[in-house]
């Protein structure tokens, strides 16, 4: 046996996992100070933190994540509500998520919905806000176009892609600046016009898009040729 370890530990160890009392009485500290430290509050000197830290790792102590969550009122989890991972851009925009949820410590729980009905929303929302999360991000959320429906989810909500009514915080590029600077830098190579494949007609980029095109034609008055509207696939793209 270890000579440095403290009467008791080895025992205590293969019965069950370290509680706080048992660092805070190898650390020599109240499981008070114990807890404080657990839950990086400042109110601790270093020295003493450093010891109870070093009582932690000497116990292979581990936190208690769902008692520190109802602690502090926060679960570090996300919830991200999406309908069609396969199309790139939410990929992408499921991507960002990830990684900006990962360098803030928190942990990101994903839906998936195919079938877009207001039930299938909600009921996706409900088995999030069941698994404890801090707030929901719903990608391309054209259902937010219906009149009278309305997320229920007793958390924040942001839209990436959706809500032209802004009921909600809302994340997107800007549509209209970034077609209107695209038909406006070909008319100035001297095309007589420009042609627009869009995407599905019950989206609301490819609608914010589609307007933007059509009213810098008729701005820079240029003839307005049809427009063709696509899926988000490279395949209709390439049909069109």
């Amino acid at each position: 046996m270890n000579s440095a370890a403290k009467p008791g530990t080895a025992a205590r160890s293969a019965r069950r996992p370290a509680s706080q009392a048992d660092v805070a009485a190898l650390a020599g500290v109240s499981s008070q100070t114990v807890s404080r430290v657990a839950n990086d509050r400042p109110n601790v000197e270093p020295e003493t933190r450093e010891r109870v830290l070093s009582a932690m790792r000497m116990l292979g102590y581990q936190r208690n994540s769902a008692a520190r969550a109802l602690t502090l009122g926060r679960f570090h989890a996300l919830g991200v509500v999406t309908f069609d991972v396969t199309a790139q851009g939410n990929a992408r925009t499921l991507a960002a998520i990830s990684r900006a949820a990962q360098a803030a410590g928190y942990s990101v729980h994903v839906v998936c919905i195919e079938d877009e009905t207001e039930e299938a929303v909600q009921r996706a929302v409900r088995l999030l806000t069941d698994q404890a999360v801090d707030g929901l991000a719903v990608i391309e959320a054209q259902i937010l176009d219906r009149p009278g429906f309305d997320i229920t989810s007793g958390v924040p909500v942001v839209v990436a892609d959706g809500d032209p009514d802004r009921r909600y915080t809302s994340v997107d590029t800007d549509q209209a600046a970034g077609v209107t600077a695209a038909v406006q830098h070909l008319l100035g190579l001297g095309h007589r016009t420009v042609r627009h494949i869009g995407g599905p007609q019950n989206s609301y980029a490819a609608r914010r898009r589609a307007a933007a095109w059509h009213g810098a034609l008729k701005a820079a008055g240029a003839p307005v040729p049809p427009i063709d509207f696509g899926d988000w696939t490279a395949a209709s793209g390439y049909a069109i």
